[in-house]
């Protein structure tokens, strides 16, 4: 994978969560086939940061379970008089959107773990070059990712800390609006007192010709699928 353009990659997952949205299961079948391939390729190793980014959604995986189940219009699953039961679309349709996210984020981790930090940003700066043209610079939009995503360990490091203290249930949901404040003037405390410091953006040139087929195959076997 590594022989890949980072531009090359970041195209080919924006293709496939694209064509995941539409919430397909024959699309998220070949998508979870591909992703499959892609670990064997990439190594095991890869795999145990997407199971840690998993864990941590459970709740929004539990909480898009109870709105499509028990939210959408259709025939119960168990019985026919039993309103408070889950609809059969409602399980349908649930599962492949909550598995469609499962395979976006684990696409998210194999790129993220296969690509460095600075051929990221790289390959954001070239793939956002046309943006100059209605008047979006890239530079700015390009520095301020790079600012976001080096302040989010810090600020990770601050919830820790503000959630390390052991209190009960009702004083964690009465402190969640002091801690947020805290954190909020913690993050502006630490804008004032940083260093100004110069940030270099590594370009890779242009992606290799050839290497488009991947991202542009991979459109036309899912456009065939979704529209057939």
């Amino acid at each position: 994978m590594n022989a890949i353009h980072p531009a090359i990659r970041i195209a080919g997952f924006l293709v496939l969560a694209v064509f995941l949205s539409l919430g397909s299961l024959d699309i998220l079948l070949i998508a979870a086939v591909l992703l499959v391939a892609l670990y064997l390729i990439a190594g095991a190793p890869h795999l145990a940061p997407a199971l840690k980014m998993l864990h941590r959604m459970r709740w929004l995986f539990l909480s898009l379970a109870i709105i499509y189940f028990w939210f959408t219009p259709g025939e119960p699953l168990l019985f026919s008089a039993a309103s408070w039961a889950p609809t059969l679309e409602g399980l349908q349709e649930g599962m492949i959107r909550i598995a469609s996210l499962i395979v976006i984020v684990l696409a998210v981790n194999l790129l993220l773990q296969t690509t460095s930090r600075d051929q990221l940003f790289g390959a954001i700066y070239w793939l956002v070059g046309p943006l100059r043209l209605i008047g979006i610079p890239r530079d700015r939009l390009v520095l301020r990712m790079t600012l976001v995503l080096d302040t989010v360990p810090k600020v990770q490091a601050w919830v820790a800390q503000s959630s390390a203290v052991d209190i009960p249930l009702a004083g964690k949901v009465a402190r969640i609006g002091d801690t947020m404040s805290n954190l909020y003037l913690q993050a502006l405390r630490h804008a004032e007192s940083e260093d100004c410091h110069a940030i270099e953006i590594a370009t890779h040139g242009r992606p290799p010709l050839l290497q488009w087929l991947y991202p542009l195959s991979l459109v036309v076997v899912l456009w065939s699928i979704s529209f057939t």
